[in-house]
C-alpha cells in the first residue's frame, strides 16, 4: 500500500495543536521542543522531516507503511544529518504491546485507507500510546462529502490511461469532454463544477495524493466518533475552527440537529460538501463537560499565544488581503495598517509575533480610542479563528532550520520532483522562495 498523501500540512503542526489546546482551555501537552511525537503513516516524510529539523531536541517516531518508504526516509534523514527520528514498519508497530507513550500523535492521509478492523486497532493503539495530557490529530475522508470526489476519481480514471502517467492536459481534456456531454441539470455536472476548481493537481502524477487507485473507506461523523469512544478517545472539534464561529448552519438546521455537536458536524459536511475532516482528539475522560467556548471566552486566552501571517494591499489600497486564505480581507485604516504591518514584519523575519506584546503596543499607541483593548482583543481573536493568521503556543524562529529546509528541498527535487517539500510553516516552497533565500545567502556572504 502506498500512502496517498505526502503534502505538507500546516494545521497538523504540533505547536499549533498545543496553541489550540490553550485556546480551548484543554489539558496542555508538553512544549514541542522537548516532546515525544509519533507520526503514523509518514510516507516520504514531508511533514516529519521538516518538524524534526525545526525541533532537534524533540523525539520523533515514524511508522512507515512499507520498506521502500522507510529506505527513502532514511536516506533523507541521513542527508539532513538528523539524529532525532526512530522508525518502525506498520505491521511491527500494530503488533507491539510495548509501544512508548507520546505527547503528540499525528495521523495524516492514512486512516481512511484502512479496513474497519485496522481502523479500530489504530485508534486503540493511539489511546494506549497517548500521554495523559497528550493529544492526537487524525484526518479522515468524510461522508457524504467524499462522494463527490469519488465520482470525480472515477471520471479521471475512466478518461485517462493511468498506466502511462497522463499529462495534466490529457486529464483536463477527458474531464472537459465528459462535462460538455452532460445534460444541463446533471448531478455529475454540478459535482464537476463544485469540485474541479478546488482540486490541486500541480503534483501530477500523484494528483495531490487522493487519486491513486486505492480503496478509500469514508466515515460519517457518527461512525468515526463511535470508533473513538470504543477506544476511550474523545472528539474535541475539527482542526479548522472557522466552521464554529464564521460559517455556521442556519438556525433551522441547528434546531433540526438539536444543537448536538455530532449531528451538527454531519449536517455541516453535507451542506458544504466537506470531503475530509482533521480531528482534534483527546482521551475521553479529559473531555467530560467540554463545550466549544464562545468568542468572548477565547479572547481572554489569546495573550499567551504567538501569531504570524502574510497580507498584501488590494489594487485600490482600500483593504488588506490575506495571501494564503482567499476571500478574507481587513479594511485599511490607521489602526488596521499598524496591526497588519506588525504581522507582515515578523512574517518576513521568519518569526512569530507575541499577542500580549502586540496588545500592549496597541494599547499605548491608540490609548485615546475608547475601549481599544477590547476592540483589539476581539479583532485578533477573529483573525485567529478565521485562519487569517496562524497561531503558535511559543515563539518560532525559522532561521534555526531554514538551511536544512533548503537542503531538504533540493534533495527531494533530485529524488522525486513530484514531491512537495516543506518550508517554515509546512507549506510548499515556491521557486520565488528559493531564489529569495539564495539571494539572501549570497548577500550575507559578501563582506561589508
Amino acid at each position: 500500500m502506498l500512502l496517498p498523501d505526502d503534502q505538507p500540512k500546516f494545521d497538523l503542526h504540533p505547536d499549533r495543536l498545543r496553541a489550540l489546546a490553550i485556546l480551548l482551555n484543554l489539558p496542555t501537552p508538553a512544549k514541542v521542543d522537548g516532546a515525544s511525537i509519533l507520526f503514523l503513516g509518514v510516507s516520504l516524510g514531508a511533514n516529519l522531516l521538516a518538524l524534526a529539523s525545526e525541533y532537534p531536541k524533540a523525539k520523533f517516531t515514524a511508522v512507515c507503511l512499507n520498506s521502500n518508504d522507510a529506505s527513502q526516509l532514511q536516506a533523507a534523514y541521513t542527508h539532513l544529518g538528523l539524529n532525532n527520528i526512530q522508525w518502525h514498519l506498520q505491521d511491527g508497530w500494530f503488533a507491539s504491546d510495548a509501544t512508548p507513550r507520546f505527547d503528540y500523535i499525528l495521523c495524516h492521509g492514512y486512516y481512511s485507507y484502512l479496513t474497519d478492523e485496522a481502523k479500530q486497532t489504530l485508534l486503540q493503539n493511539i489511546r494506549h500510546s497517548l500521554n495523559d495530557n497528550g493529544l492526537a490529530y487524525v484526518d479522515y475522508l468524510i461522508e457524504p462529502g467524499w462522494q463527490a470526489f469519488t465520482t470525480l476519481q472515477h471520471l479521471i480514471v475512466n478518461t485517462c490511461d493511468f498506466a502511462n502517467k497522463p499529462s495534466l492536459e490529457e486529464i483536463n481534456r477527458g474531464i472537459n469532454l465528459v462535462y460538455a456531454s452532460l445534460p444541463a441539470h446533471s448531478p455529475l455536472k454540478a459535482s464537476i463544477e463544485h469540485i474541479v476548481p478546488r482540486m490541486d493537481m500541480r503534483h501530477h502524477p500523484d494528483l495531490n495524493g487522493y487519486w491513486p487507485l486505492l480503496p478509500a473507506f469514508a466515515d460519517t461523523t457518527e461512525q468515526f466518533i463511535s470508533r473513538l469512544h470504543q477506544a476511550d478517545l474523545g472528539y474535541v472539534c475539527d482542526s479548522d475552527l472557522t466552521r464554529y464561529y464564521f460559517d455556521s448552519l442556519s438556525e433551522a438546521l441547528l434546531q433540526l440537529s438539536g444543537h448536538d455537536i455530532h449531528l451538527r458536524e454531519n449536517l455541516y459536511d453535507l451542506v458544504h460538501q466537506q470531503a475530509s475532516r482533521a480531528s482534534f482528539i483527546l482521551p475521553i475522560d479529559t473531555l467530560l463537560g467540554f463545550r466549544i467556548p464562545t468568542q468572548q471566552d477565547l479572547s481572554t486566552r489569546i495573550g499567551s499565544l504567538h501569531i504570524t501571517g502574510h497580507f498584501d494591499l488590494n489594487a485600490d489600497k482600500s483593504a488588506w488581503m490575506n495571501v494564503d486564505v482567499a476571500g478574507i480581507t481587513i479594511v485599511a485604516s490607521p489602526f488596521n495598517n499598524m496591526l497588519v504591518d506588525s504581522i507582515n514584519r515578523v512574517y518576513a523575519a521568519d518569526s512569530t509575533l507575541s499577542v500580549s506584546k502586540l496588545l500592549e503596543v496597541i494599547s499605548t499607541k491608540f490609548k485615546h480610542v475608547a475601549d481599544i483593548d477590547l476592540h483589539a482583543q476581539k479583532l485578533l481573536t477573529d483573525m485567529i479563528l478565521s485562519g487569517m493568521v496562524q497561531v503558535r503556543s511559543q515563539r518560532h524562529n525559522g532561521f534555526l532550520h531554514r538551511n536544512k529546509m533548503l537542503s531538504l528541498h533540493r534533495w527531494r527535487m533530485q529524488h522525486n520532483p513530484y514531491l512537495t517539500p516543506a518550508n517554515k510553516w509546512l507549506q510548499p516552497w515556491s521557486e520565488q522562495d528559493i531564489q529569495a533565500q539564495l539571494d539572501s545567502n549570497r548577500a550575507a556572504s559578501i563582506p561589508d
